[in-house]
């Protein structure tokens, strides 16, 4: 158990009153926004790794009512890996996302697209190569098998956001 500071903060955010999975479900909004509240702020740092933890055990109580949050939480847990000069705490955010992805890979896999378009920024060249290892590693959970069941539809995805990013350009 984390015994910093920052973590005590969260769970008492988190509160003790739920304790079933309709409280859960009811209470998803909420510890959602009490989640990513505490994963962007820079002070919470040293309980980065209980809060990922916390998120994964979420998405994998609430399933597919989870998926509506996916986006938010990858969009700070990127921010979070690509502005780290902690090699841990990268390595975290990853584990982090490719257990999201793995307790939602069915969701992911019926919205792909918008998923690999959020996902694509951590492929830029420009980036450290352990980050783009990572975030390969971590993104074949789902395109894996996606790609095995549908490869003209996933190579469409993908040449579609190469095209845009060379229009950008």
């Amino acid at each position: 158990m984390n015994h910093t500071e920052s973590f005590g903060r969260l769970l008492c955010s988190i509160g003790s009153d739920v304790k079933t999975l309709a409280q859960l479900l009811h209470q998803k909004d909420n510890l959602c926004s009490i989640l990513l509240e505490h994963i962007r702020l820079p002070e919470n740092q040293p309980s980065l790794e209980p809060a990922f933890s916390l998120i994964v055990s979420l998405a994998r109580d609430l399933s597919e009512d989870f998926y509506p949050f996916l986006s938010k939480f990858s969009k700070v847990i990127f921010s979070i890996v690509l502005t780290s000069k902690d090699t841990e705490v990268i390595e975290k955010g990853f584990k982090c996302y490719a257990y999201l992805l793995k307790y939602l890979r069915r969701c992911v896999s019926k919205n792909l697209p918008k998923q690999l378009k959020l996902f694509a920024p951590l492929l830029d060249p420009k980036r450290k190569s352990y980050v783009v290892i990572f975030a390969c590693e971590a993104f074949e959970v789902v395109t894996g098998k996606y790609s095995k069941d549908h490869p003209k539809a996933f190579l469409k995805y993908v040449f579609n956001i190469l095209l845009e990013k060379n229009s950008e350009v």
